[in-house]
């Protein structure tokens, strides 16, 4: 099992994705708190949340919470975001401009359907 003391938040992500694994790895340069762990889903650790998370786990990047919540691809951008030592700006402008929630939305799909692995 996993210990939820072991990290504020965690990124689980799709290790055989080089979009996935950039994405990480940005992350992780940018979060100089150290705030976000992240775990790629082939790591023998993930084995807990891919059995918590269900038959979408491969589908899309998700983020875990201190509290075990979990968000899932585009709608955990402004958490993300917000994590970020520049973020909190950015991801409360995400959360309230009209038509930010579907704009983020759209720009997943978009990107996602243009990964270079297969959605397992």
């Amino acid at each position: 099992m996993v210990s939820h003391a072991s990290f504020h938040y965690l990124l689980l992500y799709d290790g055989q994705c080089s979009l996935c694994t950039a994405f990480a790895q940005q992350v992780k340069a940018w979060d100089r708190r150290e705030r976000i762990r992240t775990l790629a889903f082939d790591d023998p650790q993930a084995k807990e949340w891919e059995a918590r998370i269900g038959p979408g786990f491969r589908q899309s990047f998700h983020l875990v919470h201190p509290d075990s919540r979990i968000e899932h691809g585009d709608q955990a951008i402004p958490t993300v975001v917000g994590l970020l030592p520049w973020g909190r700006l950015p991801a409360w402008l995400m959360r309230h401009l009209p038509g930010s929630p579907w704009l983020i939305e759209r720009a997943y799909v978009w990107v996602a359907s243009r990964r270079t692995c297969e959605i397992r």
